[in-house]
């Protein structure tokens, strides 16, 4: 089980409307559960785009965790470094951000399968049957239209999921070391489970 909340994040990407032209990228804090950020782009592999997240994300909760897991790929190196400076002005710590495979990172991992039923799988089948239909090549052109006019609609679904999902009753589960309850509960309240912050 992990310490508590802001223990240890984990961040992924989320690949499978990437053919359509969308990216979407995740982070949720490994004790309570909480979506840290769910953002849709057209990109989850530049790495100014993923700090950014990480940013946006320190500012809005007040602070980074202690450490971070992620996979190996380049757009997770800014992320890294920020994530180096601002648990460690010396650079001594060296247990603030762990690259790792998927296999390692199972909070996240197994989060996307959550998304993809409570909304991924929705579009991914609207957009086959676009292309089935022959409105959707792939090309510069195609992939530019689906995001036009379904990008913002894609975003404002995924803030509806997070705010679902944070705000859900997680159940206990038989041999399992975590704590159940709210995971925004969880994450600003951890005193309910007796850990701190």
């Amino acid at each position: 089980m992990n310490n508590g909340p802001n223990y240890i994040w984990h961040m992924d990407g989320y690949d499978k409307l990437k053919p359509y032209g969308i990216c979407i990228h995740g982070c949720i804090d490994g004790f309570s559960r909480n979506i840290m950020w769910l953002e849709a782009d057209t990109t989850n592999k530049d790495p100014y785009v993923i700090a950014g997240y990480f940013i946006d994300t320190v500012r809005e909760v007040g602070g980074c965790s202690r450490c971070i897991r992620a996979d190996l790929g380049t757009e997770n190196g800014i992320v890294r470094e920020l994530q180096v400076a601002l648990r460690d002005c010396d650079g001594h710590e060296t247990n603030a951000f762990l690259y790792g495979t998927s296999e390692c990172n199972q909070r996240i991992e197994s989060w996307w399968n959550i998304l993809r039923k409570e909304s991924a799988h929705f579009w991914m089948d609207m957009f086959q049957t676009i292309k089935d239909d022959g409105h959707f090549s792939g090309g510069f052109l195609d992939v530019n239209l689906i995001r036009f006019c379904f990008m913002n609609l894609i975003q404002d679904e995924l803030k509806i999921v997070v705010r679902t999902w944070n705000s859900h009753k997680l159940r206990s589960m038989k041999n399992v070391m975590t704590p159940c309850g709210r995971p925004d509960l969880l994450y600003n309240l951890p005193e309910l489970c007796g850990t701190d912050n």
